[in-house]
């Protein structure tokens, strides 16, 4: 397959390109790069043409303004680099039915707890609107490469304070449950919807299902110090993926476990 990945330098693209590039041909299209035979221009998401999008057999959409914090504090870059790409890519996969996988999150079942979640929710809506896109929303990932070093969520922050004798922070009473997903599951199942591109299109989420509570991942790390800090805008109190329709549509279900990460890294 002939896969082109937006946002292809961030996280995800990064794992997803390295778990599969040797199978696929795989280009990625990111802020800062340029690539091979495009006269030298740097192609961004917003930017792409239906001559160059028409090339592909598959789309992963990736490029977006990331977390909850960013998206607050940077809400016009937000609306560029969510919505606008967004629609840019989704409106002329759709033109030539190019299967496009968007990454969605769990946040916009609730698009009213934050900018971020609302961003993503508008971006569902253009999904739905142009018919050629799946919709999936991602539980918190973690793992993978370059994860601790270029993430900055809670997991990658527990391991850190944890490694250098510090206390973990906890926002609030520590009791908000999350669904905590590997990396190379979140590629996995992106992986299975280009090659089954099934019929139904609606938002399907993809976690493990389990809901872990920040004291649940504490009691993870043996003897963990921590401390509780004042609440903060972390979206909704509780956020677990429903994996059924994962499990039928794309027979696809979490393979890895948070615990045996954190022993790893630890």
């Amino acid at each position: 397959m002939k896969i082109l990945v937006t946002g292809g330098a961030g996280y995800i693209g990064i794992n997803f390109y390295n778990r599969y590039c040797l199978e696929h041909s795989i280009t990625i299209c990111d802020y800062g790069i340029k690539h091979p035979g495009n006269d030298g221009l740097q192609y961004l998401a917003q930017d792409l043409s239906l001559s160059y999008i028409e090339q592909f057999d598959g789309i992963v959409h990736l490029a977006a303004l990331s977390g909850i914090q960013s998206c607050e504090e940077n809400y016009l870059d937000g609306i560029e680099k969510n919505i606008c790409t967004a629609n840019n890519v989704f409106s002329k996969a759709g033109l030539r039915n190019i299967p496009v996988v968007f990454t969605s999150s769990q946040a916009a079942k609730e698009p009213n707890s934050s900018k971020y979640a609302n961003f993503k929710y508008i971006c569902e809506g253009l999904a739905k609107i142009y018919g050629s896109t799946y919709i999936i929303r991602l539980s918190n990932v973690y793992g993978g490469d370059y994860y601790l070093r270029k993430k900055n969520t809670v997991v990658k922050q527990f391991i850190t304070k944890y490694k250098e004798g510090e206390p973990m922070e906890v926002h609030g009473n520590g009791k908000q449950q999350r669904d905590f997903i590997h990396v190379y599951d979140v590629c996995e199942a992106i992986m299975n919807i280009l090659k089954m591109t099934p019929e139904d299109k609606s938002p399907m989420d993809i976690g493990t299902g389990r809901g872990l509570s920040m004291l649940d991942v504490i009691n993870m790390f043996p003897n963990a110090d921590y401390k509780f800090e004042d609440s903060r805008n972390a979206g909704t109190d509780s956020s677990i993926a429903d994996i059924s329709q994962a499990c039928v549509r794309i027979q696809f279900l979490a393979k890895r476990k948070l615990e045996d990460y954190i022993k790893e890294k630890i």
